[in-house]
């Protein structure tokens, strides 16, 4: 597994609401083509597949992608299997027409029971800092056929997840055509004629023209104030407000996307993009942390600072915001700016009313509810972070 990283250390305080803005963007969208195939998370028993001689299968989602000469493309897959037995999962490929090449395929991979945030963490992980492993030596070859990328066994109650990259190139332009599915046999289910199968949750599915989209969090200036004067950034996410629609939504174009779009910016590389000045006439700290909000959920991924310099890459465990009219609740956070004990290790900002960019990062992980902040705080006389 390429995703060992270590994981940020979190911090718990007591729990106050935390606003919220969103940022503007998408400013900028690049990287490979990206294909989400997570609903129907949840595969059923096996009666609700479609049965095809001897064999029960359906097509879970599919795509086709516009290709001139070379096309790059992500696919992030996430499903649970409760069907009662072992279920194969597969990611098929075909061209439109003619002939193509694929090649540079890597991925990584998890299958799992129970909780499924250390399976999230991996994946984020190797998607953000681009450390996936190289699953296949050499190249194979696309045709108007179906070839399976993979084919996975999966147990009964058991979660795939998987993000798998790969480039194609194609003699004369060609649609790309990609298809995950399940079935109860190593052979491949279904076909690329074949409806995806029902979307019964409010998971997603779809695909997009690239993977990497940047935000602009507005300008914060570092200078020392009276009282705090945080600035909260709201990241794309299922619940709370939300703007993953304005980069990742259903209007893109793309059959058999989810109501909303990618909601949750699952598969996605986030960049959030600050202007810093410092008005103070001397050099001021910025601690800059990832904060949980209060919808209840819990929040876990992969971030770091980018800009001005590259922090070392790390996950984001499992962070939550209570019910603050509880008695005794809490909410828990991490500083992007610490050493890896979780001691803060502050930026600092020389006098300038030119702005230097800050750029954070953020990968959400499958199963993540996504409800988070980046939070920027300049030097002040009050722990901004620790309200009380």
């Amino acid at each position: 597994m390429s995703c060992g990283q270590s994981n940020y250390v979190s911090h718990v305080d007591p729990a106050n609401p935390i606003p919220a803005e969103s940022p503007e963007g998408p400013t900028s969208v690049w990287g490979p083509a990206l294909v989400v195939s997570n609903s129907p998370e949840t595969v059923p028993e096996l009666s609700n597949l479609r049965t095809v001689g001897n064999v029960q299968t359906h097509t879970l989602h599919k795509c086709s992608l516009s290709t001139f000469t070379v096309r790059n493309v992500r696919v992030f897959t996430w499903h649970l299997n409760s069907s009662g037995s072992t279920l194969y999962f597969q990611l098929a490929l075909s061209v439109s027409t003619g002939f193509g090449t694929i090649y540079n395929q890597k991925r990584q991979l998890g299958v799992a029971a129970g909780s499924y945030v250390a399976t999230g963490l991996c994946l984020s992980k190797a998607q953000l800092y681009g450390t996936l492993d190289p699953f296949v030596i050499g190249s194979q070859t696309l045709s108007t056929s179906e070839n399976m990328l993979w084919n996975i066994p999966v147990q009964n109650n058991e979660l795939i997840a998987c993000v798998t990259e790969f480039s194609v190139v194609v003699a004369t332009a060609a649609n790309l055509q990609v298809r995950s599915s399940v079935s109860n046999s190593a052979s491949l289910g279904g076909s690329w004629q074949e409806d995806p199968a029902a979307s019964t949750d409010n998971h997603v599915r779809g695909c997009w023209q690239y993977s990497s989209a940047s935000f602009a969090g507005g300008t914060y200036d570092v200078k020392p104030i009276l009282h705090s004067n945080p600035r909260y950034l709201s990241v794309c996410e299922k619940t709370g407000p939300e703007h993953g629609s304005n980069a990742f939504g259903e209007s893109s174009g793309a059959t058999w996307v989810s109501p909303g779009g990618n909601v949750g910016c699952y598969g996605a590389n986030l960049y959030y993009d600050f202007e810093i000045i410092n008005s103070g006439g001397q050099s001021y700290p910025l601690d800059v942390a990832a904060i949980a909000r209060n919808t209840g959920e819990a929040y876990f991924g992969s971030g770091r600072i980018e800009l001005p310099n590259a922090w070392q890459p790390r996950g984001v465990p499992a962070i939550t915001f209570n019910d603050p009219n509880d008695p005794g609740a809490e909410h828990s956070w991490i500083e992007y700016c610490s050493d890896e004990d979780g001691t803060a290790n502050l930026l600092s900002f020389e006098p300038s009313e030119v702005p230097t960019i800050l750029r954070v990062s953020v990968a959400n992980a499958g199963g993540s509810a996504t409800p988070f902040s980046i939070g920027l705080s300049g030097l002040a006389f009050e722990d901004v972070f620790n309200p009380q």
